[in-house]
């Protein structure tokens, strides 16, 4: 699986009491799975020194000047938000080397092909130990290059192995709402850069992937309850003939909890 964006929309629009979105999109755009970053007022305001502001700043930054008017769709590559030198978050690569007397690992990050020094804190020694070989996943705040990538880990919170083990879904956590047989999903690394967790289902149009196994478990959960919501509970009379077809499926597939039938 490759992830990258292939293209940007920007337009305003209104959330209503039912918190629930009303867009018109250009009859051009290209159907499909899309993500969505809402960007709104908070109350109190941002203050310039939180780092939330920071990272919204630095995604605007990045985005494509959309002149007076921005309803409309184009096709381009964009460069990647300039990161903050410090930032916490989770990486994949391969476990090269253990130093305990320096309290340091080493381990070869797929995009680049560097290698780079993680100094862990001493509550997690016994969790490396276990990690001797093979794809390890580290968390921790890293010191990032000008172009977004980990070159320098400092205070590792958490190492452990690559887990690619198939995840089994039983139940929704966010609905009443059970699966008639255990959903098995098989995660994969994604090709392009190795450090997303990537699972699919294309008759029920689930396709997650997130940066560790946690992350995955929430990114699915929530999608089958969209799909739940917006393709299961839908009137027919809403849907087009692709989009009956998949309510059909959830509908084999999934069913109300009996205890809230």
């Amino acid at each position: 699986m490759s992830i990258q964006v292939r293209g940007y929309y920007e337009t305003d629009a209104i959330v209503a009491e039912n918190h629930r979105l009303s867009v018109d999109l250009p009859p051009d755009m290209p159907t499909g799975r899309v993500r969505l970053t809402i960007i709104y007022d908070m109350s109190p305001p941002v203050t310039e020194t939180l780092p939330i502001n920071r990272d919204i700043k630095a995604l605007l930054a990045a985005m494509p000047p959309v002149g007076e008017d921005a309803d409309f769709a184009r096709q381009q590559d964009y460069p990647t938000p300039k990161a903050s030198e410090d930032a916490i978050m989770t990486v994949t690569g391969e476990l090269l080397r253990i130093d305990f007397s320096t309290r340091q690992v080493t381990l070869l990050y797929p995009p680049t092909r560097r290698e780079i020094d993680c100094t862990y804190l001493p509550e997690v020694e016994d969790s490396i130990v276990e990690t001797r070989k093979g794809f390890i996943q580290v968390t921790g705040r890293f010191v990032l290059d000008e172009e977004g990538n980990p070159n320098k880990l400092m205070d590792v919170t958490r190492v452990e192995p690559l887990d690619l083990s198939p995840i089994h879904i039983t139940e929704l956590d966010r609905l009443p709402v059970r699966m008639n047989e255990a959903l098995e999903l098989t995660p994969v690394l994604d090709e392009e850069s190795q450090q997303y967790l990537c699972v699919e289902d294309q008759s029920l149009g689930l396709n997650a992937f997130a940066l560790n196994r946690a992350q995955l478990l929430d990114e699915i959960q929530q999608q089958l309850a969209m799909l739940w919501t917006e393709y299961a509970c839908a009137s027919d009379d809403a849907l087009d003939d692709d989009a009956r077809a998949l309510k059909r499926r959830l509908l084999d597939r999934m069913e109300v909890s009996r205890a809230q039938a």
